[in-house]
């Protein structure tokens, strides 16, 4: 009875990130459309939708970074047997792209990173730009890569501390 009321908790927590997934897909479709066709420019509005859509549609792969390696998909029945060359390139690519999509959606709301474009348009220096591009790149990468360690990392750790103890639970 448990097991059961644990894994439909986690399987209704998965509907809702698909569902939040489509729907961010869809705002950032109709977002771009309606901007580049209709209103053949910019619009705060529209952009705002644009980020919001794309903050919810990576919120899926995001979190199949710590599901993938926590073995919590293995219950649902999703495919496990996947090649070597499927897992690298899983881990070296689409995870990493993952964090670089949230990374560069979150910026765009908060702008904690170093904005060397800017500093471009005003017409600074060439040396100051290239300074703020470097660290803007370096914070860039450190951030992706730090993120995608720690979630994985914690999928596996996950994994090895708790799965024994919900299957010794729930058996």
């Amino acid at each position: 009875m448990k097991k059961e009321k644990f894994f439909n908790g986690l399987e209704s927590f998965l509907k809702g990130l698909s569902w939040m997934s489509i729907a961010g897909i869809v705002m950032m479709l109709f977002a771009g459309i309606y901007s580049l066709w209709i209103l053949k420019g910019a619009n705060q509005m529209l952009d705002t939708l644009f980020i919001v859509g794309s903050f919810l549609f990576i919120l899926l792969p995001f979190f199949g970074q710590f599901a993938g390696p926590a073995g919590l998909l293995d219950e649902f029945g999703a495919r496990t047997d996947i090649p070597l060359v499927g897992k690298i390139i899983i881990f070296l690519f689409v995870f990493p792209f993952t964090n670089m999509w949230l990374l560069i959606t979150v910026d765009a709301v908060f702008n904690f990173l170093p904005d060397f474009r800017e500093a471009l348009i005003q017409g600074k220096d060439p040396i100051v730009v290239q300074a703020l591009k470097q660290e803007y790149d370096t914070q860039f990468w450190a951030i992706v890569i730090l993120t995608c360690f720690l979630m994985i990392g914690a999928g596996f750790l996950f994994r090895k501390i708790f799965m024994k103890k919900i299957q010794k639970k729930f058996s």
